[in-house]
Formats: C-alpha cells, structure tokens, sequence
C-alpha cells in the first residue's frame, strides 16, 4: 500500500533491542486510515460489478488491515531474542558449558536464566525471565521448527544437568538478520488469516485466457 504519510506516524524510538525499529508496531495515521476506507470502497464496487467475489474481496482486506497496523509486538520480540541467543552463543558472548550445550541432533540447548541475564547485561535485551518464559511458552505453538523442547533436562557439563530450552539453530539463522514471518502481521483483533499466507494480488480472480492463445 503506497502512501506518503509516513511523516504523520509518530517517531519511533529506536534503542529498544527487542523491537527493531524497523518492525516496531505504529499507529496508523489519519491519511492512511483515509487509504483504507478508500480501498474497502474499491473492493465493494468491484464485488457489485461482479469482477471480484466477495470472499476475496473480504480476504482483501483483512489483509490490508494486518499489514498496515503493522506486526504484532510479542512475536517481534520472541523472534529478536531468539535470534540473539543463538547469535551470542556462536559469537562467544555466551559461554558453553555454562549459558549453553550444543547437543547431538546438531541442536543448541540454552539455559535461559543465566543466558537472558547476559544479554541483558550486554543490552541485547530488555526482557526478563517471566516475560520470556510467557513467549516462550505461546512460540512453541506457532514456532514448533524453531523451539524444539521448553523444559528439556539436557547436560551442561559433568555432574550438571538443569532445565534448558533447545532451539533449531539452522531454522531461526536461516532467517537472516531480521527474523520475521508472514504471521507476524496477524493482529490480535483479527482471528481469521489470510490462507497459505498469500499476498493480496494472490487473491484477485485469475484473468481469463480464454481465447487469447
């Protein structure tokens, strides 16, 4: 959705580690709430003139609405200090044996009190232990590829064996330095989704061929 309001949203503050200002949440503007109401009303007449069905017309919009209110702030920040976890493990800023354990399947085991408390020393996050916990726990739902085991009794170093949380090290770096998906857009208020995660050109109608070949 093009627009050039974007001087009319409010500044985003941008020394929050957990919430890139990049994907920072943002309310939306008078002019592109205007853009909104305008494109519902391009997408009615098109339904009355029979060139759009309705359900696409709806599914239209509900997208529209997703990503223009922008992404949704709890998945922004598990998806941060996911990528930061694994970042300070391999970088040496956590210490293995003690923050982490790689483990056989290639995976890598945290324990999250000490590490989160690292980061945080290195002000590479804000959260705290109950706030990632509560992520943690809602991200193993819709990030099962990613948390592989919350609670998992894994061996640190001889004679130590705690709680860890195992992470797929290869699903979340494959991301890339932003780490975010399609259903990061979902807003709260909304409980239906756009299907396979289609983009809003996926659903217009095909365009008829026939005779043109």
């Amino acid at each position: 959705m093009t627009t050039h309001a974007a001087h009319h949203r409010p500044p985003i503050v941008d020394d929050d580690p957990d919430l890139p200002a990049c994907l920072a949440p943002h309310k939306l503007s008078p002019a592109e709430i205007e853009q909104l109401r305008e494109l519902d009303k391009v997408a009615g007449r098109l339904v009355r003139a029979g060139v759009l069905p309705r359900g696409a017309a709806l599914q239209l919009m509900r997208y529209a609405n997703r990503v223009a209110a922008g992404f949704v702030a709890p998945r922004i920040k598990l998806v941060s200090v996911l990528g930061a976890l694994v970042r300070a493990a391999r970088e040496g800023t956590l210490t293995p044996g003690a923050h982490w354990t790689p483990l056989a399947d290639g995976r890598l085991a945290f324990h999250v009190p000490s590490a989160l408390e690292v980061l945080r020393q290195r002000g590479r996050t804000r959260l705290r232990l109950g706030e990632l916990t509560r992520l943690v726990q809602a991200g193993a739902v819709y990030r099962a590829s990613w948390i592989i085991d919350t609670r998992r009794r894994v061996t640190f170093r001889p004679n130590d064996r705690r709680r860890a949380l195992v992470l797929d090290e290869q699903a979340i770096s494959g991301r890339g330095p932003v780490l975010a998906e399609p259903d990061d857009y979902v807003l709260p208020t909304l409980d239906r989704r756009v299907p396979d995660g289609r983009a809003p050109e996926a659903l217009a109608p095909a365009p008829n061929t026939e005779g043109t070949k």
